[in-house]
């Protein structure tokens, strides 16, 4: 475990949101688009899942902006992109 905690705090580990298998959502254009994690792969800097294919990524950082672990994550972020408040 003390080999991890050193490569945690040179940031060389990555601590991935989602595995592959897994259902993502992307909130695009008023819908919910569902993917399924494809294939991940880490580079010296940055990370890349791949969703149904090989041209289709996205990188940890854009969870929770456009892309969203649960699709009740996702259908909120459509209606604050719509502007719609409850009531």
């Amino acid at each position: 475990a003390h080999n991890l905690h050193v490569a945690d705090k040179e940031g060389r580990v990555v601590v991935l949101p989602c595995k592959v298998g897994d259902t993502v959502y992307f909130a695009l254009l008023g819908r919910i688009i569902e993917k399924q994690v494809f294939s991940i792969v880490s580079f010296s800097n940055s990370t890349r899942i791949y969703c149904g294919g090989i041209i289709e990524y996205f990188r940890p950082e854009d969870i929770g902006k456009t892309l969203f672990l649960t699709r009740e994550e996702a259908e909120k972020a459509l209606q604050k992109m719509e502007g719609k408040k409850d009531g």
